[in-house]
Parts: C-alpha cells; sequence; structure tokens
C-alpha cells in the first residue's frame, strides 16, 4: 500500500479548493455565456490538474492523448451529473411555485 505524505495531501487539498473557486467565478460571479464558461472552466482544470501532478511528482503530468481522453471523460461524467441534479433541483423548485400558485 502506498503512504500519501501530507505535503501532496496539502497541494490536492489547495487544488481542489482552487478549482472549487475557479467554478466560483466563472459560474455565479461572472457573466458569461455558459459555453465560455465550461471552455474556460475545463482549461482551467485541466492546467491545475497537471501542475498538481508535477508539484506532487505523479507519472501522469505528461500530457499524452490517453490522459486528456481519460479527463476528458471523467470531466464530461461529473457536468452530465451536474445538470441532472440541478435540473431536478429547479423543476422541483417550479413544482413548488406552482402549487402555491394554485393554493
Amino acid at each position: 500500500m502506498t503512504s500519501i505524505s501530507v505535503a501532496t495531501l496539502g497541494v490536492v487539498s489547495f487544488c481542489s479548493g482552487l478549482i472549487g473557486i475557479i467554478s466560483v467565478i466563472l459560474f455565479e460571479l461572472l457573466v458569461i455565456e455558459a459555453r465560455i464558461a465550461f471552455l474556460i472552466h475545463y482549461a482551467l482544470t485541466l492546467a491545475v490538474m497537471i501542475t498538481m501532478s508535477i508539484i506532487t511528482h505523479w507519472k501522469t503530468y505528461l500530457i499524452t492523448p490517453r490522459l486528456l481522453v481519460v479527463f476528458t471523460v471523467i470531466y464530461a461524467i461529473v457536468w452530465v451529473i451536474e445538470l441532472w441534479m440541478n435540473h431536478k433541483r429547479v423543476t422541483n423548485i417550479n413544482q413548488k411555485l406552482k402549487s402555491r400558485k394554485i393554493n
């Protein structure tokens, strides 16, 4: 079993937080077209991941077609789930609003 150093854990945690901050800025604070925001988010997230892998000395920091495909597939799966959950949330809110209008 491989042990993870405290420094590596710190770098991964920092990068995760950085991706969260990027998300908030792009999707909550800035008013830009969704497609542009997604492309910028994808590029910045990929840059953070590559930087993180370089800092932590992971071997995957080399940009290879395989890395880009795996990253893109995981990124797309996460966004599809996120969009589906948001759709469910909005549908639920709309149903509650409609029931208030009826009553």
